[in-house]
């Protein structure tokens, strides 16, 4: 693998989450950024604070295993249950996939209205997530196995991580899309 290949590319796919991002909400009022289709679904707001809130879970697990004191658990040594989880995974989170799916409660967006200026937050935050990324650099060298921030028994390879992340990106921006779409009709 290609790291600074993979690295731009990442970026480049979270620029164009960003730019579909803004373009599709940036017109919306704050009642239209915070209406939930329907009881017990998000809004807009609800998906843009989720994305913030799963990406910086990362940002411990990587400080973690960075470290020389961690030890990965003995699934980490299984590459058959690494990939497995980490491809199940990415799997359900692709875009194509529209099927409902219940995050973990750490990753759960609160039920506080939001405004606009969370299209700023999320922009700041790529800018954020891209330093931690090229931080990585190293870690995604040695292809290391991290765990999820939500449940330290399922392991992944961090490449693979952040390829969840980034499709699990363009999957709710397809779930934003279809929002606002509803609200114009």
């Amino acid at each position: 693998m290609n790291i600074e290949i993979k690295l731009n590319e990442w970026k480049s796919r979270m620029d164009d989450v960003n730019a579909s991002l803004n373009e599709a909400v940036s017109e919306l009022s704050n009642d239209q950024i915070n209406a939930a289709p329907a009881p017990g679904k998000w809004s807009i707001g609800q998906h843009i604070e989720h994305l913030i809130i799963i990406n910086e879970s990362y940002y411990p697990v990587l400080e973690m295993v960075s470290t020389e004191e961690y030890k990965p658990p003995w699934q980490a040594r299984v590459g058959f249950l690494v990939r497995l989880f980490g491809n199940m995974i990415y799997k359900s989170i692709q875009p194509s996939n529209m099927r409902p799916t219940k995050t973990m409660p750490v990753w759960e967006p609160s039920n506080e209205s939001v405004d606009i200026s969370i299209l700023n937050r999320f922009e700041k935050h790529h800018e954020e997530f891209y330093q931690v990324m090229e931080s990585a650099r190293e870690l995604l060298e040695k292809n290391i196995v991290i765990p999820s921030p939500a449940n330290s028994t399922i392991q992944y390879y961090l490449p693979k991580a952040f390829e969840i992340i980034v499709a699990h990106e363009e999957r709710h921006l397809r779930h934003i899309l279809e929002l606002v779409k509803a609200m114009k009709e």
